[in-house]
This record gives C-alpha cells, sequence and structure tokens, in this order.
C-alpha cells in the first residue's frame, strides 16, 4: 500500500485534523492488510476519533437516540 493518498490531504484547514485522521486509517488498513496478525486492533484510529471528536473520547457505548 503506497501513501499516494498524501497528496491529497489538506493539512492547512484549521477545522480539520491536518491529516491525521486520514493517517491512522491508513495505518489500519495496513495491517489488515498485511495479513501478519489474526486480529488487529483500531486502537489509534479509535484514539484519533476521540482526539478531535470528544463524544468518541473513552469507550462508553455510543447509542442513537
Amino acid at each position: 500500500m503506497s501513501n499516494g493518498f498524501l497528496k491529497d490531504i489538506n493539512t492547512s484547514n484549521p477545522l480539520g485534523t491536518k491529516g491525521n485522521l486520514a493517517c491512522a486509517y491508513a495505518e489500519l488498513m495496513r495491517e489488515i492488510w498485511a495479513g501478519k496478525d489474526d486480529v488487529v486492533s483500531p486502537f489509534n484510529l479509535k484514539k484519533m476519533i476521540g482526539k478531535f471528536a470528544t463524544q468518541f473520547s473513552g469507550y462508553g457505548q455510543q447509542d442513537s437516540q
């Protein structure tokens, strides 16, 4: 898997994640497709989502209303 997506990331958007979320997602995809492990944890992606959307930080269940 290449890093070709990096050229498309808008790192200057003050409302965005500066590419951190895209990079965390790409790393998860690399781990899944590498096939080295039977189980892959999305911990870093979850952590990054929680950093930029605090309602998803922690491990509480997210129910719809």
